[in-house]
């Protein structure tokens, strides 16, 4: 039996639809709805045994969190297929456009702005009242908004990993997923997730926006090296010491060394 997840027809339900971006996470457009812009994200997803009922369970928690470092959830719906995920449209799309799309130059003060941001979003998320991991934490999922001030915005938080009782799998990536360059070494050994494996992808990220570079994009090491420790991306000397200091303790092999 399908739980109450509105069900709708695409076509019918928005208005002005056109692709921005698409991968193994599912499909994003920008579209009209209900008078105002948005994005929507459409999953392809099993309608069988539990699979909805698990999701219904996630969207209500998700529907719920209201903090502006954090994508709100304005709505969602279903076809036969899949479901969609309405939330608000940023133009400047994603960390990720804004680095190597627009290649903008990002000043010191617009630097610390941004990752102040995403620290925020990452702190609301790990204390929420059912604390939410991310395990997928990348600049194609910050969000960027603003034209003078730009301010981030942590995106495709929801079907991470809710941990209502701090003891629950993963639920929106299949097994362990999560994009190679900013996956912790625990997460490499496919270990139980905890909010570390957050701040480990977050000091792989300063690095990213310091250098507009994508780690290892020369050349990719060993699943091993990531987890012993032997490879992380190399600051250059130009930046200042204490950001170098504080993203390899971000990064550093033991969750435990990490920050909050």
């Amino acid at each position: 039996m399908l739980v109450s997840i509105p069900e709708t027809n695409f076509q019918r339900e928005f208005e002005d639809i056109a692709l921005i971006d698409e991968g193994g996470f599912g499909i994003v457009y920008s579209a009209k709805w209900r008078g105002i812009n948005v994005a929507v994200k459409k999953c392809k997803i099993s309608l069988e045994g539990n699979t909805l009922k698990t999701i219904q369970k996630e969207l209500d928690i998700i529907s719920k969190m209201r903090y502006d470092r954090t994508l709100t959830l304005l709505h969602h719906c279903r076809d036969a297929d899949n479901i969609y995920l309405v939330t608000q449209f940023y133009k400047r799309q994603s960390l990720h456009h804004l680095l190597y799309a627009e290649k903008l130059p990002i000043n010191k003060r617009t630097y610390y702005s941004l990752l102040q941001d995403v620290v925020a979003g990452l702190t609301y998320l790990h204390n929420y009242p059912s604390p939410i991991l991310h395990l997928d934490l990348k600049p194609k999922n910050i969000l960027i908004d603003g034209e003078i001030e730009l301010r981030a915005i942590i995106a495709d938080f929801g079907l991470s990993e809710i941990r209502a009782d701090h003891s629950r799998r993963s639920v929106g990536n299949a097994g362990f997923g999560g994009t190679y360059p900013y996956m912790s070494p625990e997460r490499l050994m496919e270990q139980k997730p905890t909010a570390k494996a957050d701040i480990y992808s977050l000091g792989i990220i300063m690095w990213e926006m310091a250098h507009k570079e994508i780690p290892y994009s020369s050349a990719r090491p060993s699943p091993q090296d990531v987890v012993n420790g032997k490879a992380r991306p190399k600051w250059k000397p130009e930046f200042p010491s204490l950001l170098k200091e504080i993203s390899e303790g971000c990064w550093s092999k033991d969750p435990a060394n990490r920050p909050d």
